[in-house]
């Protein structure tokens, strides 16, 4: 009798472990997934830039006391609207998760005024400005040298 006791009781044991089975299961897979496809392009678009003069975040989590401060004696630049000069390209990336590596590093180009992405993750509008720079030498970087450009 005392053994048919405990075969009761590892049968109620097993049977409970397997009934919590599926939404253990569930709710990990859901884990998963809501890293994948939300906290990852999230974090992976942490550091666009949308003007060549401001400095991109590098983290989501970069506190005020480490945020760069603004130089107030430094002179605004100014930019001649008539010399602004816009194009589009069709970056050669493997993948979205290198759209912020070519917004970021393009942002950084003497003369480059804006940068965003227009339509799919690989299409990129470019305004910079004409006095400053070429649309020559910006496809001409080292960058695109490892992700080839083309015009659209």
């Amino acid at each position: 009798m005392e053994n048919n006791n405990k075969e009761t009781t590892n049968a109620k044991t097993k049977s409970g472990a397997r009934k919590y089975a599926p939404y253990i299961t569930g709710a990990g897979i859901v884990a998963v997934l809501l890293f994948l496809f939300v906290a990852s392009p999230m974090l992976a678009n942490a550091g666009k830039v949308g003007l060549a003069n401001s400095t991109p975040s590098t983290s989501l989590f970069t506190s005020a006391a480490s945020a760069p401060q603004a130089n107030l004696a430094q002179a605004p630049t100014v930019i001649d609207s008539a010399n602004l000069q816009t194009f589009k390209i069709s970056v050669q990336i493997p993948c979205s998760g290198h759209t912020p590596l070519i917004l970021s590093e393009v942002g950084k180009m003497t003369g480059v005024v804006s940068i965003k992405n227009s339509g799919g993750w690989n299409s990129f509008e470019i305004t910079y400005d004409s006095s400053k720079t070429t649309k020559e030498q910006i496809l001409g970087s080292e960058l695109f040298k490892s992700y080839p450009a083309t015009i659209l």
